[in-house]
């Protein structure tokens, strides 16, 4: 399995997921800080290429997949469930429940 997708299986995280989730903290603040950055330029008369609408549903979208990966990767007690014929060997904690 590629481990970024491995990452994302329920019962495993990464390494360090204090660092990541500080890293999913902060890309979260800066995304929504470039959302109102360019709002306020469109304010302001400032011409830019993409226009609000199309900044935010660009962004939303960008800020949502963002947070539910490092979400996943950085819990054991959420994400994707592996199905029994890809558990090939490999034992997740809840199979020991």
């Amino acid at each position: 399995m590629n481990p970024l997708i491995a990452v994302l299986v329920r019962g495993v995280e990464v390494a360090n997921p204090e660092a990541w989730k500080t890293g999913q903290i902060t890309g979260t603040i800066l995304g929504g800080f470039i959302l109102c950055l360019i709002n306020a330029a469109h304010a302001y008369g400032c011409p830019l290429v993409i226009d609000t609408a199309q900044a935010t549903e660009i962004g939303g979208a960008v800020i949502t997949v963002f947070n539910i990966v490092m979400t996943a990767a950085t819990s054991k007690h959420i994400g994707i469930v592996e199905s029994p014929a890809s558990n090939s060997g490999h034992q997740n904690e809840s199979d020991h429940a």
